[in-house]
């Protein structure tokens, strides 16, 4: 199985520092991995918006993983087009989901669902890519859920509660800080997932990946 990350999630994670609780809960090495090489800049030189958002050290840990991952072999630069002609849908975006094309085996996780209902709206311009993508996106409220399966709640809200400035939904779901209960967590990470199930159709996973356990 082979894992395609975005950006935008492996920004989030670093500045969760939960790099190693996610690649423990799926059970991922380092060479299951895929990244575009445009990452590799990206993290290195982040320019002053994303060490804004971010903070150094995060981007610090964010480069310091990209760095070990294979990179991404060059997909069908028709599919590529396809996917720059689509609004919502960035050039890393498109890179990687042109590059799942010769991979059988694989799932796309992404922290963007901006580019997932572009996906889901353009389905009749991109139908192949569209039908190859069904069920195999995975989105970081998934991921979240599956850490707290996989390592305890407790861990996964101390540290998210650290940094709950760089996503919206995860601000809203541990916003109680240490006051928030696992119970009111699930609940809102499954509205989040349910609601991303209704923007995007059947993009998203539904079982669980192999390797991992709930």
């Amino acid at each position: 199985m082979i894992y395609f990350i975005d950006l935008d999630i492996i920004f989030k994670l670093s500045a969760y520092d939960l790099i190693p609780q996610f690649t423990s809960t799926f059970q991922i090495e380092v060479e299951d991995i895929r990244v575009p090489a445009s990452f590799r800049f990206r993290t290195l030189k982040p320019g002053r918006r994303l060490t804004k958002r971010y903070g150094e050290e995060a981007l610090k840990r964010a480069h310091e993983f990209v760095d070990t991952i294979p990179l991404v072999k060059q997909g069908s630069q028709e599919e590529k087009g396809l996917l720059d002609s689509i609004e919502g849908i960035d050039a890393g975006e498109g890179e990687i989901i042109s590059g799942t094309l010769e991979q059988p085996e694989f799932y796309f996780m992404t922290g963007d669902k901006r580019a997932l209902r572009a996906i889901h709206q353009a389905g009749d311009r991109i139908p192949t890519i569209r039908k190859r993508l069904t069920g195999r996106v995975i989105i970081l409220e998934q991921v979240t859920l599956m850490m707290i399966n996989k390592i305890g709640f407790e861990l996964v809200r101390e540290k998210i509660i650290t940094r709950l400035d760089v996503d919206v939904a995860m601000r809203s779901t541990f916003g109680g800080g240490m006051a928030t209960t696992e119970e009111r967590c699930r609940e809102a990470l499954e509205m989040y997932i349910n609601q991303a199930r209704k923007e995007t159709g059947d993009l998203l996973w539904t079982n669980i990946p192999p390797g991992s356990s709930a």
